[in-house]
């Protein structure tokens, strides 16, 4: 019972307690997620610093991201300098035919636009921007998108985009957030793009385009111990073009060098994929055919000493006015057990091809 007079105490106000406690729950849920954020870009710097493989570094972000966030579809379209067209180079979520057959021009669709302007673009709902058209189609068109510009000094490399099948997922924030992982990746393709280019300058031939010496010796150790383990054939092609030494000197050096990048371009469009082919010095080629019998050595080896004879030049001089090339090859483990006896069986036979008439093949047989 209270007295009378006595003040009465004030009841607590758990309308405003209530509220304050989702104030702090809220600022808590921002911090962690700053926290994350924070950390999800910590994570992205370290795997980039030391990647100088841009399909691996693409590919490990694009994880990153995914495995963080749940985002249903993620594309890193890069740009073509040439064409002027952006095509997709690492994808999660996308159609298998999304990959192959999408790409954007430059001011095509939001992706494109972003590219043309650089700046970019948050869309909270897809289905209320006439511009968006998820993949020309070949993706619902729900949820919302985010686009951001891979960009360096020189100007746009690519586009960055994230799509969720929830509509409002993303706000300024997010956006913010995509565009700092969009400025490690530009620079992490920067670095790719130098170190590579290093590397293209130590392993190709300067006048053909293709591989040089050095790297033939190593992919043949590689191709060797591959074709071991696998029980497996690998077969190798001596190209020598003929009459070398006559283009040279009765045409002159440039022609010479005409001879040898026709040769190169003509056997790079012949062989496989899979196929290695390689300047060993002077007017002679190599090409390593990994997983190739004897038998299916002369075939390729036929269609590319065919290919050049029939190559319409247009310097009227030349020796009989062809260009063409003798052959010679031997087979792991058919012929030999080494990378230097495959080099030295296959050097033997195209001699043999040499002394038989030029313009032909010939295959290593003992005592040759």
């Amino acid at each position: 019972m209270v007295s009378e007079g006595m003040p009465i105490k004030d009841e607590p106000n758990i309308e405003g307690m209530a509220t304050r406690i989702k104030e702090l729950e809220k600022l808590n849920e921002e911090l962690n997620k700053k926290v994350i954020e924070s950390f999800l870009l910590y994570k992205i710097s370290k795997v980039l610093q030391f990647n100088y493989n841009i399909d691996d570094a693409l590919s490990e972000v694009m994880n990153i991201i995914k495995d963080a966030s749940g985002i249903e579809h993620i594309a890193i379209m890069l740009l073509d300098p040439q064409e002027k067209i952006l095509r997709i180079r690492a994808a999660h979520g996308l159609k298998e035919g999304t990959i192959k057959e999408v790409s954007f021009e430059i001011g095509e669709g939001v992706v494109g636009e972003v590219a043309e302007t650089g700046k970019p673009a948050l869309i909270s709902d897809v289905s209320k921007d006439k511009r968006f058209s998820f993949f020309k189609g070949w993706e619902p068109q729900i949820g919302s998108f985010i686009a951001v510009p891979l960009k360096l000094k020189e100007g746009i490399i690519g586009v960055l985009s994230v799509h969720s099948d929830e509509k409002g997922r993303f706000l300024e924030k997010d956006l913010i957030f995509m565009t700092q992982i969009g400025e490690d990746l530009s620079l992490a393709i920067e670095k790719a793009n130098i170190f590579n280019s290093i590397w293209e300058l130590a392993i190709k031939d300067e006048l053909c385009g293709i591989y040089n010496r050095r790297y033939l010796l190593e992919a043949m150790n590689r191709e060797l111990i591959r074709a071991k383990r696998n029980k497996a054939q690998l077969s190798l092609l001596m190209i020598d073009i003929d009459d070398f030494k006559v283009y040279n000197d009765t045409l002159g050096h440039l022609a010479g060098d005409d001879a040898l990048r026709t040769v190169a371009k003509i056997a790079s469009n012949t062989l496989r994929v899979s196929d290695i082919i390689a300047r060993y010095g002077g007017e002679e080629f190599v090409a390593l055919l990994p997983d190739t019998t004897k038998d299916g050595a002369v075939i390729t080896a036929e269609k590319i000493r065919h290919n050049i004879e029939n190559k319409k030049l247009t310097i009227e001089s030349l020796p009989l006015k062809l260009l063409t090339v003798s052959i010679g090859i031997a087979t792991f483990p058919e012929d030999v057990k080494t990378p230097g006896d495959l080099l030295y069986c296959a050097d033997l036979s195209m001699y043999n091809a040499k002394r038989n008439g030029k313009n032909q093949v010939k295959t290593y047989t003992k005592g040759t």
